[in-house]
């Protein structure tokens, strides 16, 4: 698995708006995109700084995602969300449902699963 993690400064002053457009733009778009395992998406008011983590099942569908993430800056700066880091990184871990069943699946490129 692979993800895309981001971190963002927040105008606070543009909370309603942000918080509209990611539930309404922003995580919508996500879920829809191939390969989407789970994403999180965090705010932290006394840093103004937001935090994404969002993962896909193989390295293709992150690299897309992030491209698409980063066509669509714009959009985010409207909702008072300007990118600070958006790194595509291998998931070397999980833990918890949401990410058990594809953790378990062999990437087709690994068909044994990875050999340590």
């Amino acid at each position: 698995m692979h993800a895309v993690v981001g971190i963002w400064s927040m105008d606070e002053s543009l909370r309603g708006i942000r918080e509209r457009w990611l539930r309404e733009e922003a995580v919508p778009m996500a879920g829809a995109c191939p390969g989407f395992v789970t994403g999180y998406w965090t705010s932290d008011p006394e840093t103004g700084k937001g935090h994404t983590l969002a993962v896909f099942d193989a390295h293709a569908a992150a690299a897309a995602f992030k491209a698409l993430v980063e066509s669509r800056a714009r959009e985010s700066a409207r909702a008072g969300v300007t990118q600070d880091v958006l790194a595509l990184v291998e998931v070397d871990a999980a833990a918890g449902a949401a990410v058990s069943a594809a953790a378990r699946r062999p990437h087709p490129s690994e068909p044994y699963g990875r050999m340590s």
